[in-house]
């Protein structure tokens, strides 16, 4: 899916595009899809993948101006001249076997490990389940806490419980799984035998957002007396 995000205001809408026209690390040719992009954040675009995306631009151009227009290799090398510079960035969201895939369109250059994943279907959660007493524990992600924690109940001999969720999405779950590898059991189970699985999380998220405070709105840990 592609994203074009949309500035708050009229006012940084101008002025971001302003901007973006004056970035000399851009070509002409890529500040003027840029500013394309933002101008339109409402216009209809293809879905998924990049190659698509750069064979409609080509063929609404030579539309608008004939065979000489750029074709499709030429308005890829656009795009990546875009993604190489920030204002493009191509990830993928969502969880289970057939992640969400994104295109997303930003009005200055950002910084992707800091920029939540967008969800199709809402606002993603990285959780981790398991038992208030034990060691193992489930990290993934979900739209649905509860719709999740249901299905994850069924067939399991003990309570489960949500210990730990945060906004994030793929990206943020992959970089747990990666921090705790050694710890993987079968899928998405991780054993922290003697350690606390929720201070390992919450500290390896901290390292991961630095700028971030840690009692803010974006995460929430259950206790037991707080289920």
């Amino acid at each position: 899916m592609l994203i074009i995000h949309r500035p708050p205001t009229p006012e940084r809408t101008a002025a971001s595009v302003l901007a973006a026209m004056q970035d000399e690390r851009l070509s002409l040719r890529a500040r003027g899809l840029l500013g394309l992009f933002l101008s339109h954040p409402d216009a209809t675009w293809p879905y998924q993948a990049i190659d698509r995306l750069a064979r409609d631009l080509s063929m609404r151009q030579r539309a608008l101006t004939g065979p000489k227009a750029e074709g499709r290799v030429a308005m890829r090398a656009v795009l990546a001249e875009l993604e190489s510079a920030g204002y493009l960035v191509r990830r993928r969201g969502g969880s289970g076997s057939r992640p969400d895939f994104f295109i997303e369109v930003f009005h200055s250059p950002i910084d992707v490990e800091q920029t939540p994943v967008p969800e199709a279907g809402g606002d993603a959660e990285v959780y981790m389940v398991g038992t208030f007493e034990g060691s193992v524990v489930k990290i993934g992600t979900s739209t649905n806490l509860s719709s999740r924690l249901k299905a994850l109940q069924s067939g399991f001999p003990l309570r489960l419980e949500i210990l730990w969720h945060r906004r994030g999405g793929w990206a943020l779950e992959q970089y747990l799984h990666e921090q705790f590898a050694d710890l993987r059991q079968e899928g998405e189970w991780f054993d922290f035998a003697d350690q606390d699985p929720v201070d390992a999380v919450v500290r390896a998220v901290a390292e991961r957002y630095p700028d971030e405070s840690p009692g803010g709105s974006h995460l929430a840990v259950h206790h037991p007396s707080n289920p």
